[in-house]
This record gives C-alpha cells, sequence and structure tokens, in this order.
C-alpha cells in the first residue's frame, strides 16, 4: 500500500503522468494488482489523463474486485463517465 499512497502524492505534487509512470515501473506489480485499490488508483490517473477505455477498464475491474455492492456501483458509475 505504501506504493499506492506514493503514487496518489505523486499525482497531487507533479501530475497524472508522471504518477503512471512510476505506478507502472513500481518493483512490487504482483502484490498489489490484484488489489481494488491498485485499480481504482489506475482509474483515476487514467481518467486524469483523458484515457477514458483505459479508466473504464480500470474501475470495472476495481468493480470486480470490490468488497460491496455498494462499491461496485460506485466503480461502474466511475467506468461509465467519459
Amino acid at each position: 500500500m505504501a506504493t499506492l499512497n506514493r503514487v496518489i502524492a505523486l499525482r497531487h505534487a507533479r501530475g497524472a503522468e508522471e504518477a503512471l509512470r512510476t505506478l507502472r515501473a513500481c518493483d512490487e506489480p504482483h502484490a498489489i494488482q490484484d488489489t481494488m485499490l491498485y485499480h481504482a488508483a489506475l482509474g483515476e490517473l487514467h481518467t486524469a489523463l483523458e484515457e477514458h477505455e483505459q479508466a473504464a477498464a480500470a474501475f470495472n475491474s476495481a468493480a470486480a474486485l470490490a468488497e460491496s455492492d455498494t462499491l461496485a456501483e460506485l466503480f461502474r458509475r466511475r467506468a461509465r463517465k467519459p
């Protein structure tokens, strides 16, 4: 989770592009790629970069991993937003 925290901080400090680059270069990708938070963060970064198809795919993945119907619906709604 420290990686995701760092990526979110980078997004606000230096922009989504650098944050996405950092996330992709992460040396612990397998440990976090199977988490809802990873896909939600990825969706937010792609949204900020106006990469809507990639954002939708990430939010749909987050929805599939959500632990509640409420969270899943939130991510499905985010996936439908252009």
